[in-house]
C-alpha cells in the first residue's frame, strides 16, 4: 500500500515534465524566484484561489546537504546537525483546467551533543518542547530519518463551483546512540478538502481537515548500571516539574527502560474570501486548528493503555495577501496574525491542569520583483515579526514571558553571463530584539530549571543579528530545462547578551549555517 502511494506521488510530480504544454506569455513560474515562495504557501492553503492564476507547469528535483553549528543555543537543541536529502515538487495544470501539485522530501539527519531531550522535537525554532516527555541530562548523538509526502488536486465543477483536496503522509524514525537509547517511530497523516464558489470577481471558499499523529517511544539501556547520574531517565511534565515516571507505579519496575505511546488527533477548518483584480488579487482567510495529544502507558505492549496526560493546543490564524503586477514589476503585501493556547492535564496524581502556554504572532511583509525576459533585475523583501510568548508551570512555580520583534530584509539579483548561464546573488539579514522578558522560578531549583529553563531564558532575552549570502548558478539545458547549483551561508551574532540567569558557557557566540545542492527544473 505504501509503495503504491509513493509511486502515485512520483507519477503526479514528474508528469509536468513529460506532458508539458504551451504556456501563456504572462504565466507564473513558481520555482523561478524566491518572490513566489508566498504563492507556494498559499497554494497549500487555498488551492481553489491559486488555480485561477496563469500558472506554468514545472517539476523541480533537488539533492542537498545542510550543516548547522550552534555555539549559543537553547539547551534542548543539538550542537551540530548535518542533513542530507532529496526533494521533488511540482505542479501540472491540464487542458481541462485540473491542477495537480505535490511535494516529496526524504532526509537523513545526524545530530551531535543533544541533552535533556529524548523526543522527536527540537527547540531550534520553538521556545518550548511539548510539555510531556522523557529526558536525560547526558549529551548524546542521534541518527534520524524523515520522509514527507503531500499532494493535492483542484478543479472547477459546474462552472462557478470549485473543489480541492490535499493529503499528506509523513513517517520519521529517531535513534539515540548512547544510553538511554530511545527509538522513536512517528507517523503523521491526514487530509483537507476545500470548496469554493465564484461570482464574477468574488470567490468564497471554506475548508475542513482531519489528521492523526502517533509516536511510539521505546527507551532501552545497553548498560543497565545507572551509577552515572547524568544517564538517569527522568520525565518532564510541564516546564520545570520533573518526576521519575508518569506511570501509576512510579517507575518501580526492575527494567530501567520505558515505553510510551502518543496519539494526537488534529481538526482544522477555515474560510476565506478572494477578490480578483485586473492584474492580481486580494485574499483574506481565517483558519482554526485543534490538536489533542494523549500520552498512554504501554505496559504489556498495549499501545492505547492507560491515559496518563493530555495536551491540547487550539490556534487561530488570520491572513491577508495583496498581489498586483504592472509592466515588469510584481508586488505583494502579506500579513498574518496567529494566536495559540496550550493546556496540559494530568490524569495521575495530582490530577488536573498543571501547565499553560499562550503565544501570539503578528507579521507584515512587502516584496517587489522586477523581471525582464525571465531575468530578475532585482527582488527585495522587507518586514517584521512580533511575538508574544507566555508559559506557566503551576506546580513547579515557573512562569516565563518573552516579547520580541524581528526585522527581516533580503534581496537578490540575476546576472546573465552568457545566453545559457545566469548567476544569482542574494543577501539577507534578520535582527532579533527582545522587548520585554520575565522569568519567575522557585527558590529551590532542580537540575532541569538550572540547566534548561535559566539558560534558555538567557538565549531568548539576548539580541541577535543573522547575516547571510546565497549564491546560485543556473545553466539552461535543452527542452526548457535548467540546472541550478546553489549554496548559502549565514552566521548569527549575539549583539547584546543577557546574563541575568547565569553565565554563558559557550566558547563563542557565533552560530553557523551552511547548505548547498543541485536542482534540476523541467
Amino acid at each position: 500500500m505504501k509503495t503504491n502511494i509513493i509511486w502515485l506521488f512520483i507519477v503526479m510530480l514528474f508528469s509536468s515534465g513529460v506532458f508539458a504544454q504551451h504556456e501563456p506569455k504572462d504565466s507564473i513560474l513558481l520555482n523561478e524566484s524566491p518572490f513566489y515562495i508566498v504563492f507556494k504557501q498559499k497554494l497549500w492553503e487555498a488551492p481553489v484561489v491559486i488555480q485561477e492564476l496563469p500558472l506554468q507547469n514545472f517539476t523541480q528535483t533537488s539533492i542537498f546537504a545542510k550543516y548547522d553549528k550552534l555555539n549559543f543555543k537553547r539547551t534542548q537543541t543539538a550542537e551540530q546537525t548535518t542533513i542530507v536529502g532529496f526533494n521533488t515538487n511540482g505542479i501540472y495544470k491540464t487542458k481541462n483546467n485540473i491542477l495537480l501539485f505535490g511535494d516529496i522530501v526524504a532526509e537523513k539527519s545526524f545530530e551531535k551533543n543533544l541533552s535533556y531531550n529524548l523526543t522527536s522535537e527540537r527547540s531550534n525554532n520553538r521556545m518550548l518542547l511539548s510539555p510531556n516527555y522523557y529526558f536525560s541530562p547526558k549529551k548524546g548523538d542521534w541518527e534520524n530519518q524523515h520522509y514527507r509526502l503531500k499532494g493535492g488536486i483542484s478543479t472547477k465543477i459546474f462552472q462557478k463551483f470549485s473543489v480541492a483536496a490535499i493529503v499528506y503522509y509523513n513517517t520519521e524514525k529517531f535513534f539515540r546512540k548512547i544510553d538511554p537509547r530511545p527509538e522513536i517511530k512517528l507517523l503523521n497523516y491526514g487530509g483537507n478538502i476545500q470548496f469554493g464558489y465564484q461570482y464574477q470577481k468574488h470567490t468564497l471558499y471554506s475548508n475542513f481537515g482531519l489528521g492523526k499523529k502517533t509516536q511510539e517511544v521505546d527507551i532501552a539501556y545497553v548498560n543497565k548500571d545507572l551509577a552515572d547520574p547524568v544517564s538517569v531517565l527522568l520525565f518532564s511534565i510541564g516546564y520545570g516539574r520533573v518526576i521519575k515516571d508518569p506511570s501509576p507505579d512510579g517507575g518501580n519496575s526492575s527494567d530501567p527502560g520505558e515505553n510510551v505511546y502518543y496519539i494526537q488527533n488534529d481538526e482544522k477548518y477555515g474560510f476565506g474570501y478572494n477578490y480578483a483584480l485586473e492584474n492580481g488579487f486580494i485574499n483574506i482567510s481565517y483558519n482554526y486548528e485543534k490538536n489533542l495529544e494523549n500520552l498512554h502507558n504501554t505496559n504489556n505492549k498495549t499501545r492505547e493503555g492507560e491515559r496518563l496526560v493530555q495536551y491540547r493546543v487550539i490556534s487561530h490564524k488570520y491572513n491577508a495577501m495583496f498581489f498586483t503586477q504592472k509592466d515588469a514589476k510584481k508586488y505583494t503585501i502579506t500579513t498574518d496574525f496567529q494566536t495559540s493556547t496550550g493546556d496540559n492535564y494530568s490524569f495521575v496524581s495530582p490530577n488536573g491542569q498543571n501547565f499553560k502556554q499562550e503565544a501570539q504572532k503578528f507579521s507584515l511583509f512587502g516584496e517587489i520583483l522586477k523581471e525582464e525576459k525571465a531575468i530578475a533585475k532585482y527582488h527585495l523583501k522587507t518586514g517584521f515579526v512580533y511575538n508574544t510568548f507566555k508559559a506557566s508551570d503551576f506546580l513547579a512555580q515557573v512562569h516565563k514571558k518573552i516579547d520580541a520583534i524581528s526585522f527581516i530584509i533580503s534581496g537578490d539579483k540575476d546576472f546573465q553571463f552568457t545566453e545559457k548561464t545566469i548567476g544569482n546573488i542574494g543577501l539577507h539579514g534578520t535582527f532579533y530584539q527582545p522587548i520585554e522578558e520575565t522569568l519567575l522560578v522557585p527558590n529551590n531549583l532542580n537540575d532541569f530549571i538550572e540547566n534548561v529553563v535559566l539558560p534558555d531564558q538567557n538565549f531568548d532575552a539576548s539580541s541577535k543579528l543573522k547575516l547571510g549570502i546565497d549564491l546560485t548558478y543556473k545553466i539552461k539545458l535543452e527542452n526548457k530545462k535548467t540546472l541550478q547549483i546553489f549554496s548559502s551561508i549565514s552566521n548569527v551574532l549575539i549583539i547584546d547578551e543577557e546574563t541575568k540567569y547565569g553565565e554563558n558557557t559557550a566558547t563563542n557566540n557565533n552560530n553557523l549555517f551552511i547548505n548547498g545542492g543541485i536542482t534540476l527544473n523541467y
